[in-house]
């Protein structure tokens, strides 16, 4: 929230979705009060995969703070979507984001460094290109669902 409030002051158009529901979405809620945001920052709940879709597509960053994730399925759908994803560091995440390359590894207390990254993307259009092209291959090549059935159905027997 408060990186959001520097981001929306160098980018006045900027929005902020809050999407899920968690034990800390109340002092989230007040924290966009106090900070005048509410009429930037939407809290969505939960959205039918549709929805997510809908949105992720229309959306240029995906900020995933989460604390624990061992499955960052979310993650793949928003860098397959094109977003630039900036997450924490969880369990598994490296296998999927290879900071720098297709998307950002942060901690997301850093707050100055999220803002820094944002701004760089905003800002160099030909290499947040890059970065987001980057990250829907390797969704597309190494998360393909079907293409990893065919994998295990060739060289598994049981």
């Amino acid at each position: 929230i408060y990186a959001f409030f520097y981001i929306k002051k160098r980018f006045p158009t900027s929005k902020l979705f809050i999407i899920g529901k968690g034990s800390l979405e109340n002092d989230l809620k007040k924290k966009v009060i106090n900070l005048n945001l509410q009429h930037s920052i939407k809290f969505l709940g939960w959205l039918s995969k549709k929805k997510l879709n809908e949105i992720l597509y229309q959306t240029q960053f995906y900020l995933h703070f989460s604390k624990v994730d061992v499955i960052p399925n979310s993650i793949k759908e928003a860098m397959y979507s094109r977003c630039i994803v900036l997450s924490s560091k969880t369990f598994a995440i490296e296998e999927i984001i290879d900071h720098k390359k297709d998307g950002f590894i942060i901690d997301p207390k850093n707050k100055s460094k999220i803002v820094k990254i944002i701004n760089f993307c905003i800002n160099n259009t030909s290499s947040a290109k890059l970065i987001r092209n980057k990250a829907r291959k390797k969704i597309k090549q190494n998360f393909d669902v079907k293409k990893n059935i065919k994998f295990f159905l060739r060289h598994f027997k049981y």
